[in-house]
């Protein structure tokens, strides 16, 4: 009953024990309770845990530290005052606290100013998903320090199709994930060629040389990169007979060489590859290609 679980609360001794009885109580105002009268931080955190009355959770945040030290992100969900939310996600020392204030927000100012003004960038990274101020995007996406906030804003500008704003982050931020987000609105392909070949990383590449066709462009990347996931890409594109053979015989990845077999239709050689090849994998595959063929 409540009443053998009060008891061990107020007379156990052991701060584990009063905490599994914490934890049996669901009375938010015996909770409450509980919480203003408990010496052991973990028994306060484990009744403030089972506490989801907006009331109380003010009452709660409105005493010392002891309590907004442990006021936690699902604790502050549980609140919806607009203007306690605002106050709080401005001026709370605790960067969680903040955060899931700024979540619940939906004012836009505060919004703003969140963004501009907080130390924490978890804090600014939840408002940024919530903005909708092209110009202020625009900034966020050239020149905030963290590439999480810049990956954001970059996504919402996709839906406003600013292209000659991507195309400068595509090719010039420095971060992969950043570029591979601008890259979604760039169709020219001079500008994915320039993409390509100014990009070290592979995921990159790979995401550009998929809506490249230019001939010259895809022989060099299928035969001349290290990595084979970007010569494989590369592969994909290509629809010429001679390359694909070439890259079967000269490539060192099974993988590449299974995706240029699956390309050729030359009875000729994939006889040849089905009968010689040094790689099993590859004389099956020739073979299935064959059979495919009506071979």
């Amino acid at each position: 009953s409540i009443n053998a679980l009060l008891d061990i609360v107020v007379n156990d001794t052991s701060p584990y024990i009063r905490k599994i009885a914490v934890g049996r109580i669901r009375d938010e105002k015996t909770l409450l309770d509980i919480a203003k009268n408990e010496s052991d931080e973990e028994v306060i955190r484990e009744a403030i845990n089972h506490i989801r009355d907006e009331v109380i959770l003010l009452d709660l945040l409105g005493r010392d530290d002891i309590f907004k030290e442990n006021f936690t992100y699902s604790d502050m969900l549980a609140i919806s005052d607009e203007d306690f939310l605002i106050s709080t996600a401005l001026s709370n020392e605790y960067w969680w606290v903040r955060k899931a204030a700024a979540k619940r927000i939906r004012d836009d100012e505060t919004i703003v100013k969140i963004l501009k003004e907080d130390r924490c960038d978890d804090v600014r990274y939840i408002c940024v998903k919530k903005l909708f101020h092209e110009d202020l995007l625009q900034d966020l996406a050239l020149n905030d320090k963290c590439s999480r906030i810049r990956y954001v804003a970059v996504k919402h500008l996709l839906r406003k199709s600013n292209k000659a704003l991507l195309k400068g982050i595509a090719l010039n931020d420095e971060d992969a994930d950043v570029r591979l987000a601008a890259i979604d609105i760039i169709s020219d392909e001079k500008t994915l060629i320039r993409i390509a070949g100014k990009n070290k990383d592979s995921k990159v590449k790979c995401k550009v040389l998929e809506n490249i066709k230019d001939k010259i462009v895809l022989e060099y990347f299928a035969t001349k990169d290290k990595d084979e996931n970007v010569r494989f890409t590369a592969v994909k594109n290509i629809t010429y007979p001679r390359l694909l053979m070439d890259i079967v015989r000269n490539d060192s990845s099974e993988k590449v060489c299974i995706q240029a077999i699956e390309k050729i239709v030359d009875e000729d050689f994939l006889t040849d590859i089905a009968e010689n090849s040094a790689q099993l994998k590859l004389r099956e595959v020739a073979r299935k290609k064959l059979k495919k063929l009506g071979n």
